[in-house]
């Protein structure tokens, strides 16, 4: 049996973003998903960005050795659009698809290009990350941009991916009509621009 759990604040949760803004030690999300893996859990999404000022070498170290060890983990980043482009980070690459296999126009959605914190934790090979936010894009709620020839999704849409332990591959991208999570899955309306219809 599958057991799965997530750090971080549901919807509505942290209005002020004071999680987000303020996340823990990385040496307390470590403890905490280390007790959790202990206890059985084999994925996890953390929602909270993994970036600190000034952050403990070895409380690094031990934080990517606990995400190391769930069979998957969806971690989390914001995303913005600079004058020079970063590679695609491997972990939003195995959560993403390739922008051929959207069945329609992808012209409209967002363009990102780079992480705009230094030194962010995304996880190893078993991590598939999502977007928390998408700088300069105040509108709406945005499920998927563009990066170079790829289509990334927001954090959410990751992090069901995770916990149902779905194939990228059985994601269905139509912009202006829905992401289809698997052959049997939730339908997510969304416009154009790849933005949750409510």
């Amino acid at each position: 049996r599958r057991l799965s759990f997530e750090i971080g604040p549901v919807d509505g949760d942290d209005p002020e973003g004071i999680f987000q803004s303020s996340p823990p030690s990385p040496l307390d999300l470590a403890i905490v998903l280390k007790n959790m893996r202990r206890l059985g859990i084999s994925t996890a999404g953390v929602s909270a960005v993994l970036a600190w000022e000034e952050p403990d070498v070895i409380a690094l170290s031990a934080l990517d050795s606990a995400l190391a060890s769930f069979d998957k983990v969806a971690t989390a980043a914001p995303l913005s659009r600079g004058p020079t482009s970063s590679p695609l980070p491997p972990s939003f690459r195995r959560a993403s698809i390739a922008a051929d296999k959207a069945r329609g126009n992808i012209a409209d959605l967002p363009v990102v290009n780079r992480i705009p914190l230094p030194g962010i934790i995304l996880g190893q090979d078993n991590a598939l990350s999502g977007f928390t936010l998408l700088e300069n894009e105040p509108d709406g709620i945005p499920l998927a941009a563009r990066w170079d020839d790829r289509i990334i999704f927001a954090f959410p849409v990751v992090a069901t991916i995770v916990r149902q332990g779905l194939s990228i591959d059985d994601i269905e991208f139509v912009p202006g009509s829905h992401i289809k999570l698997g052959p049997n899955g939730s339908v997510i309306p969304i416009d154009r621009y790849g933005r949750l219809i409510s």
